[in-house]
């Protein structure tokens, strides 16, 4: 039994894309899910957060600081949603035989993310109002900072179903 606890333990837990300006912020994320045994990818903005999604369909999770520059977490959160909808419907429309619009590819550029990602907003904002803007705007939970390790890696484990 040992041997297999082992091999477990080597096997990731799941890969979550950590997204924050702050550079000591996206240490700090990733060496506490590494710890815990996730597979983690960085972004620094926003529009790399778009390509580190495109480059990883298996991301499972995106932990999404609010204020960024170039692009802050909920326009990133409010374009994936949106083409995570638009791969469903057209899922569906192929599912009921119904065929595909010329040049209906082309508006849904790149890979699709993963249908089931999760997207937990980390942010300074303690504001009720502003968790609950957040979770209507569509993300799954919210950590605030400064990042409590437990209760970060509490939400984790529960939103990547640990």
């Amino acid at each position: 039994m040992g041997k297999n606890m082992a091999e477990d333990d080597k096997k990731s837990k799941g890969k979550i894309l950590v997204v924050d300006d702050s550079e000591d912020i996206r240490m700090l994320l990733e060496l506490k899910l590494r710890k815990a045994g996730y597979e983690v990818v960085l972004a620094s903005d926003g529009m790399q957060a778009l390509e580190k999604v495109d480059d990883h369909p298996d991301l499972k999770l995106i932990i999404l600081d609010v204020m960024m520059p170039v692009m802050n977490g909920v326009q990133v959160m409010k374009f994936l949603l949106d083409k995570i909808e638009k791969k469903i419907a057209a899922d569906s429309a192929k599912e009921e035989g119904g065929e595909q619009k010329e040049g209906e590819e082309d508006a849904n550029e790149g890979p699709t993310p993963n249908l089931s990602l999760k997207i937990c907003f980390c942010t300074a904002k303690t504001d009720p109002k502003q968790i609950n803007l957040a979770i209507q705007a569509g993300a799954h939970d919210y950590i605030t900072k400064p990042i409590d390790e437990s209760i970060l890696l509490q939400k984790i484990d529960r939103l990547m179903g640990q």
